[in-house]
């Protein structure tokens, strides 16, 4: 298991609320993770960049900002059990909110 040796938490944003990366660094509890919409990030890039343009280092940076001055409005991604992640995909579907199981 890897240990922060500063012993504080690590908080970082990603452009998903889900899978396999969010679910292997919410394993660690030093880790606090911001699911950040990628509407909402190109949103910001347009409102206060000047080049719309999208890259990842711009994207990153847009990132960095929205967690260092929004932090009190971004959503803390659930650190849910093993077994309620595995079953989340299952219960889900692509087409929308409903469930899969509903006609």
């Amino acid at each position: 298991m890897i240990a922060c040796a500063s012993g504080k938490k690590e908080a970082s944003t990603l452009e998903q609320t889900r899978g396999p990366l969010i679910y292997a660094l919410l394993e660690y509890p030093f880790f606090v993770l911001y699911p950040v919409n990628p509407a909402t990030t190109a949103r910001y890039r347009q409102a206060f960049k000047t080049s719309r343009a999208k890259d990842d280092p711009s994207d990153a940076q847009i990132c960095l900002e929205l967690l260092l001055h929004h932090r009190e409005k971004l959503p803390l991604a659930a650190r849910g059990c093993a077994d309620a992640r595995t079953l989340l995909p299952l219960t889900t579907s692509p087409y929308g909110s409903r469930s899969a199981h509903s006609s």
